[in-house]
């Protein structure tokens, strides 16, 4: 009798848990029902979902291709490379062969005195001598400045970058070349100044984010 009594109690203790298992299931399934109809209701099908999401992402994508097939690069001059740099920029003119000797002189040059200012640049290609521009920008070739073609500015531009890349890159090449770097703290997402000063030398970088072209262009001058 008393084995009898226990197997009818553990069958019951089983009924009971089978049935709020039971119940359990019953509330889980109609609560993501519920959840299905309120999102269809509220956000529509899952496929109207997707359609619109992959409508917006190809509308940015077709805006950000206008505007960078609009840009044209400025042509550069025909002939070897050297060319292609403002006239500050480019160098001396090939050295003489190892076997020409240097033409002889008939009298002792004369040391004049140095002008005040004296190991102040000239020009920025003095001033910068050796400097990696960064994120691999161009020269700009502009022949009716006058300030450009005295060899005082010269301009950099190049797609592809940020303007705060680029001023992080230029401040650290400046401070290679022996330069103390200021204005770090003038720059945002579209523009920023540096301040260089190397003994007598300053150089003065400008550095901005064309928004026809979304090229950054740069701009140095002593």
């Amino acid at each position: 009798m008393r084995h009898r009594r226990g197997a009818v109690c553990d069958h019951a203790c089983v009924k009971e848990v089978l049935v709020a298992l039971f119940w359990l299931w019953l509330l889980v399934a109609l609560g993501v029902y519920a959840y299905r109809i309120f999102r269809r209701v509220t956000q529509g099908p899952k496929a109207q979902r997707e359609a619109a999401a992959a409508a917006a992402t190809a509308d940015a994508g077709a805006t950000a291709s206008s505007r960078l097939a609009g840009f044209t690069p400025p042509p550069l001059p025909d002939g070897p490379v050297e060319a292609r740099l403002p006239r500050s920029l480019q160098g001396a003119g090939a050295p003489s062969p190892a076997g020409d000797p240097a033409p002889a002189t008939d009298h002792t040059p004369v040391e004049a005195p140095e002008p005040d200012g004296a190991g102040r640049a000239g020009t920025v290609a003095e001033a910068v001598e050796g400097i990696r521009m960064p994120a691999a920008l161009l020269p700009v070739v502009e022949p009716d400045d006058p300030k450009a073609a005295a060899g005082r500015t010269a301009r950099f531009s190049g797609t592809g970058t940020s303007v705060t890349q680029v001023t992080h890159e230029l401040a650290e090449e400046l401070e290679r070349l022996g330069f103390a770097v200021d204005g770090l703290d003038t720059l945002t997402s579209s523009r920023a100044g540096l301040s260089a000063w190397r003994g007598a030398t300053t150089v003065a970088a400008r550095v901005e984010l064309d928004p026809d072209t979304a090229a950054v262009v740069v701009e140095l001058s002593v």
